[in-house]
């Protein structure tokens, strides 16, 4: 082989390698020519390309980010490069637009922050001044009922009634405190009794104080207690009738008339420490539809005229959940809505 086949050889592999290319397939010298003319010419095309890249990645750091790089019709290494480099910016494009848009959210939040916060001040001036203006009297009754309960002589039924009133008293005072704190019980900082009572006097309580409102609207109002729940309780008996306040009121406003509402109470496991215990509260009302369910928990919605909700169901759950239990509302709107709670009961306290 000749030097000539030799040079053409070596150029036609460098141009097959780099740009797989072959121009010619004769051994003149006008071959060896056009070959390294074309290489020439692919090497100047290379640099001016790197100059341009250079120069714009020099403006990058200088704050210019958001000019794409060119693109050839070579489609060779540098531009494989360019593309890559250009995807790069559409990102951070919509990273900095993400950003703005970030931040003008982030100050929409905190405005509604600032506003919740002068909601939450006024609100809770509001119930401040709300406590003093029922305990007063409330206090007052309580104190005369004692008084009648300790000092009179009085029939086994009277006593009966007035503890009945003593109970639902102090019921409205632990409403009125659950009221002004309902963020104390977010928190979990309240704090629960755990005293032996008896469940049938309390269901015969929770009979009697709705005995009047089921009547009025002649509705089938009864209460069941499986033989498996133990007949003593160990718990906070206060906070347990005051659950089952908040839910019977509830199905009872929102059940029509001649219709049904329902106490069932079953036991449902025993653990080492404690009996759980399934309160079952169901009645044939209107319910509460659909996307409203979620709602229903917020304390400052009422759901809709006959649905109250809002603090009641609000305190029934934070409660609830404080307590170490579960609180579920499975609805069949119109037809029938069911709110079962189950507690955890000390054993053997």
């Amino acid at each position: 082989m000749s030097q000539l086949e030799k040079i053409l050889a070596l150029v036609r592999s460098i141009n097959e390698d780099e740009f797989q290319e072959q121009l010619t397939y004769g051994d003149s010298l006008d071959d060896v020519y056009q070959e390294l003319l074309f290489l020439a010419e692919k090497i100047e095309s290379k640099k001016r390309r790197t100059a341009i890249i250079v120069e714009h990645i020099s403006n990058c750091f200088a704050g210019d980010f958001f000019n794409y790089l060119p693109i050839s019709e070579a489609h060779d290494e540098l531009d494989v490069f360019c593309m890559g480099f250009n995807t790069y910016i559409e990102e951070l494009k919509s990273a900095m637009v993400s950003r703005g848009l970030l931040e003008t959210i982030n100050k929409k939040l905190v405005k509604e922050k600032e506003r919740s916060e002068q909601l939450a001040l006024s609100r809770n001036q509001f119930l401040s001044n709300m406590n003093h203006e029922i305990r007063t009297p409330l206090n007052a009754i309580l104190g005369f009922t004692n008084l009648l309960l300790n000092s009179s002589p009085i029939s086994p039924d009277q006593k009966t009634q007035l503890q009945y009133l003593k109970m639902s008293g102090d019921i409205l005072l632990v409403i009125i405190d659950d009221i002004l704190d309902l963020a104390k019980m977010e928190s979990r900082q309240v704090e629960f009794s755990n005293k032996p009572f008896n469940l049938s006097q309390l269901t015969r309580l929770v009979h009697e104080t709705f005995l009047t409102k089921v009547q009025q609207k002649r509705i089938d109002f009864k209460i069941s207690i499986d033989k498996e729940v133990p007949a003593v309780l160990t718990g906070d008996s206060i906070r347990v009738t005051q659950i089952l306040f908040n839910l019977i009121s509830n199905s009872i406003k929102s059940t029509p008339e001649k219709g049904k509402v329902r106490l069932k109470i079953k036991f449902q496991v025993e653990e080492k420490d404690f009996y759980f215990v399934k309160f079952s509260v169901i009645d044939s009302g209107i319910g509460i539809f659909g996307a409203k369910l979620d709602s229903a928990l917020n304390p400052l919605i009422q759901v809709n005229d006959t649905v109250d909700s809002g603090v009641g169901l609000a305190i029934v759950q934070k409660t609830v959940s404080v307590m170490g239990g579960t609180f579920q509302i499975k609805n069949k709107a119109g037809v029938e809505t069911k709110y079962i709670v189950t507690l955890p009961f000390l054993k053997g306290y």
